[in-house]
């Protein structure tokens, strides 16, 4: 006897997460309009992705100082005031 039963097909392998076009959670192409509005004429991509994880460090060490003033003011909701006052302190 023959087996008719059709053999069973692999699931398809999901897609990888784009990271390429991204410069450390910042589309590389936003960064690179930053740095033109900055003077810049030419920019590489691997430029682009540094001044991009520069920017996730600086906003991190930002939402810090953030947070904490507002939790100084006995609030957990950051407003804008803390974060006017975590860029002067920086």
């Amino acid at each position: 006897m023959v087996d008719t039963t059709p053999a069973a097909t692999p699931a398809p392998k999901a897609a990888a997460p784009k990271t390429a076009d991204k410069a450390v959670g910042i589309p590389t192409a936003v960064v690179k309009r930053i740095m033109m509005e900055g003077g810049c004429q030419r920019i590489s991509p691997d430029a682009a992705e540094e001044l991009g994880a520069a920017l996730v460090a600086h906003g991190k060490k930002l939402a810090a100082a953030a947070a904490a003033a507002a939790q100084h003011a006995g609030r957990t909701t950051i407003k804008k005031e803390d974060v006017t006052l975590a860029t002067q302190s920086h």
